[in-house]
């Protein structure tokens, strides 16, 4: 990342303590978070093993997105640089996915071992919308999934997936890209775990990736 001028810092500084929202360079996307502590996880020997622990503290934790990452849905790396985004008018909205190739956008809940259960709106191809699921390992395919919205209920089974990071993927189930643009919250039903996802957000972040898909 090019250095700034001290000037210009100082001025980034003061408008974040004056707008109460963390720097910049403090969020992360929350698949690239979610990939990290999966990678601290598979060379550790568990989430109780000290080694996990600092690996997450050390390379989880307020890291910004790649620089070769993809631009946010709806606009391109030279329309939102990096270095001054701005900031989400809430925590727990949804948020562009920057580590795929593809553009994305999800909401994630957190696991017990600290990593992140992430439920992705993406596309993949022009004019094929998927629904993507990060953070389960690839053991659990056949299993199944529900989502519940305002008024509407998903059932979906956990298709093969090679690997956690990889995640599962479906073709978007009719109705369910709008139902998850209303409403304050969603609820995702898997491996006999219920997971309660914010909504907010959800109607211009996935309006973006439709848009980008057609």
């Amino acid at each position: 990342m090019p250095r700034r001028a001290p000037i210009r810092s100082l001025a980034l500084a003061l408008l974040a303590l004056l707008l109460g929202a963390e720097p910049a360079a403090a969020q992360m996307d929350p698949m690239e978070e979610q990939r990290c502590v999966w990678r601290c996880l598979a060379n550790s020997r568990g989430a109780s093993d000290p080694a996990y622990d600092a690996c997450v503290r050390a390379q989880c934790t307020g890291r910004p997105p790649r620089s070769g990452a993809a631009p946010a849905a709806g606009g391109s790396a030279k329309d939102a640089p990096r270095q001054v985004p701005a900031p989400p008018a809430r925590r727990d909205a949804w948020r562009s996915v920057t580590d795929l190739a593809y553009p994305a956008v999800a909401q994630c809940a957190p696991l017990p071992d600290r990593t992140s259960l992430c439920l992705v709106v993406s596309c993949p191809e022009r004019g094929a919308l998927a629904l993507e699921l990060f953070g389960l390992a690839p053991s659990h395919a056949g299993n199944p999934m529900r989502v519940t919205t305002t008024g509407a209920m998903f059932d979906l089974t956990l298709p093969p997936s090679a690997s956690a990071a990889e995640g599962y993927r479906w073709p978007m189930p009719l109705g369910l890209a709008p139902a998850l643009r209303i409403g304050n919250a969603a609820t995702l039903e898997v491996i006999g775990r219920s997971f309660s996802l914010s909504l907010a957000g959800s109607d211009a972040a996935i309006g973006g990736v439709e848009a980008r898909c057609r």
